[in-house]
């Protein structure tokens, strides 16, 4: 095993390696104040089927996370391979308002739903934790809706698509 190339102690080293894991990539969504608000995220998950659940981590400092504790509710927008504008959008790196780039419209909760996601869950926040620097916001699934294609994901610091090998033998 080497380390992490550049030094940086154990902090770039967990960064180097986390490098090498391929996430799916979903834009978080609520609303605070009756405006819109999300991000993008690349730490998220399920967690339980019985009930339906799933977690979301977000930067304590994200106005994101604020507004999701606020709110009690969110929505996570699993992006497909077709959506990588949405996915820098969300991140910040594109000027002007989120919202304005992409059609949305809102559940039946206020959560945000992007079209043309290849998924999106409706979530209640159930709970939050607050480990290190950010918030594990707990969620349990109200909705789900489905769309087609194939998950945008993120390695690397790079967007990437799936590319799936089946086997015969099953």
């Amino acid at each position: 095993m080497r380390g992490a190339p550049g030094g940086g102690g154990l902090k770039g080293e967990f960064l180097a390696a986390m490098r090498c894991s391929a996430n799916s990539i979903a834009v978080v969504t609520t609303v605070r104040a009756q405006t819109p608000v999300g991000m993008t995220v690349t730490s998220w998950c399920s967690l339980s089927t019985d009930p339906p659940s799933l977690l979301v981590c977000l930067n304590r400092s994200s106005h994101t996370a604020a507004a999701i504790l606020e709110s009690g509710f969110f929505c996570a927008n699993l992006l497909s391979d077709t959506q990588t504008h949405l996915a820098d959008v969300f991140a910040g790196k594109a000027q002007g308002d989120r919202f304005a780039s992409t059609q949305w419209r809102q559940l039946a909760s206020g959560a945000p739903v992007l079209e043309g996601a290849l998924a999106s869950f409706d979530c209640a926040l159930t709970g939050a934790l607050r480990p290190g620097s950010h918030h594990i916001c707990l969620g349990e699934v109200r909705t789900v809706l489905l769309g087609t294609g194939k998950p945008l994901v993120y390695h690397d610091r790079g967007y990437g698509r799936v590319h799936m090998e089946r086997s015969e033998a099953r």
